[in-house]
């Protein structure tokens, strides 16, 4: 019986919880996700199967990603896979784990979205340790799972950060949002961390536009993906009669949230300056 085992098996005494240990479930990233449960079709309900560019987003064997994404393709439930894969079976075990978002609710929603995947699993829901709350989930080897709105202080309090997820990187509403993921990156470059930035396009601005376009010239290491509506209707999660509804209720932002287009100011319905002029740096405001 190796160290690792028995260490859970001492956890399991402690918290008075008897579970499969990770040890015994298989570090596969395809074989993990099926032996913890499928997600669940979001128009039948029903589990279903990854699709080929979730299942690739979770077994990238790289530390960096980068996604440009059309909204309702699964993304998001790729990436939370991707977390609880690494934090059970992988290197992530023991660490902190970040749910980063331009917006606490957002952040808020990601953190009940993945604390469902553990709950709805017979595996993962022994691992966790004493009663998940809104803005955190531990599991019974130490590893937290925890919530950050756009606050570039308050994650330099987080020493053992192993992984950062930042979700919808391009819509911060900063005046100037580099100083968000400059903080994540000290902290993540201490563990040699993971960081997945994800987002739908807002404009040619911003941190998430100047790295994707680093990371697709090939400039930087980062892993760059782009998914378009077409692999959501490919895959059945969305229909055509959806999206022809949806180009007629945006008009021009369509390309902007479905065809991870980056609207510059001469397209764009309301010009960047005008944008740009409005906003306010609300940490700036806080102090």
């Amino acid at each position: 019986m190796n160290r690792r085992f028995k260490g859970f098996q001492r956890l399991a005494e402690v918290y008075g919880n008897t579970f499969e240990s990770p040890a015994t479930l298989p570090d596969d990233p395809r074989l993990f996700n099926e032996t913890i449960g499928l997600p669940k079709h979001p128009l039948t309900n029903q589990p279903s199967q990854l699709t080929q560019y979730q299942f690739g987003i979770i077994s990238y064997p790289g530390k960096e990603i980068i996604v440009n994404k059309s909204n309702k393709i699964g993304i998001t439930e790729a990436i939370l896979r991707r977390m609880i894969t690494k934090a059970v079976v992988g290197d992530c075990r023991g660490y902190q784990l970040m749910l980063g978002a331009q917006a606490l609710e957002l952040a808020m929603e990601n953190m009940r979205r993945l604390q469902q995947i553990f709950t709805n699993s017979d595996i993962l829901s022994r691992l966790i340790r004493g009663e998940p709350t809104a803005k955190r989930l531990m599991l019974i080897d130490g590893t937290t799972f925890f919530v950050m709105p756009r606050r570039a202080a308050m994650i330099r309090g987080w020493p053992r950060l192993k992984y950062a997820f930042l979700d919808e990187a391009a819509h911060y509403g900063l005046l100037d949002d580099e100083e968000f993921l400059a903080a994540t990156y000290s902290r993540l470059a201490n563990t040699q961390g993971y960081l997945d930035v994800v987002s739908t396009p807002r404009g040619q601005r911003g941190y998430f536009w100047r790295v994707y376009k680093a990371a697709i010239a090939g400039e930087i290491s980062m892993k760059a993906f782009t998914y378009d509506y077409n692999a959501g209707l490919a895959a059945g999660l969305m229909t055509q009669g959806f999206i022809d509804d949806a180009k007629s209720r945006l008009g021009p932002l369509f390309p902007q949230e479905f065809e991870c287009m980056f609207i510059s100011s001469q397209q764009a319905a309301v010009p960047e300056s005008i944008i740009d002029s409005s906003l306010r740096d609300y940490e700036m405001d806080e102090l």
